[in-house]
């Protein structure tokens, strides 16, 4: 633009120069640089969160081939001996349970099975970080664990321990959900746990039909 023209329209002209300006600072090689630094962060993010996806995809995967091995187990001690687990639900319960209120069952599973994760696996893993699994932690704080859930509310609401059945599925569960703590994270274990509750309830509504 002449100086005349400049003269004419000085708001115009100013204008061209902030643009002319801006576009030579987004085009300066420092620019590209943060645009580059920023699309790269972009990327890792994205890797992070398919990477976090799929390994929540490869636990519930476990999870599922957990509890089939685990309640292939369950049939197997039942021939042997009647007391080897402390969670037998009566045959339609659950159903009767989901015809009632099945948010509500569905969301106490949740609260008990992230309850559960925190109480077992969290609260221990801050006191055991200097070792990666730490199997004598996770061995004693799956039995406890198990042993939590031999203790029953009688029908007067009073706590009694059921000392005729030997909790080994909810030990082995205990060691399994651990295990995913100390080595993926204590979302790994949440997301596991409540797999296997809810995919019992599942098969235990197959079976009630």
């Amino acid at each position: 633009a002449s100086t005349k023209e400049m003269q004419m329209f000085p708001l115009e002209s100013t204008r061209k120069n902030t643009v002319l300006e801006v576009v030579d600072k987004l085009t300066s090689p420092t620019a590209f640089q943060v645009l580059g630094l920023l699309r790269a962060i972009s990327n890792i993010g994205q890797s992070a969160k398919q990477e976090e996806k799929k390994q929540y995809s490869h636990t519930i995967g476990q999870s599922l081939l957990f509890s089939t091995g685990q309640l292939m187990l369950n049939f197997a001690l039942e021939k042997f001996t009647p007391n080897h687990g402390n969670q037998t639900i009566p045959r339609g319960t659950i159903s009767a349970l989901l015809r009632e209120n099945p948010v509500g069952l569905l969301r106490k599973i949740f609260t008990f099975s992230t309850y559960e994760e925190l109480i077992h696996r969290d609260i221990p893993s801050v006191f055991t970080k200097n070792d990666k699994i730490n199997w004598n932690a996770g061995i004693l704080w799956s039995t406890i664990f198990a042993l939590r859930h031999n203790v029953d509310i009688t029908k007067n609401n009073q706590l009694a321990f059921n000392t005729k059945s030997v909790p080994l599925e909810q030990f082995l569960s205990g060691i399994f959900y651990w295990y995913l703590a100390r080595t993926r994270g204590i979302n790994s274990s949440v997301i596991a746990h409540l797999t296997h509750n809810y995919s019992g309830v599942a098969v235990q509504l197959l079976l009630d039909k």
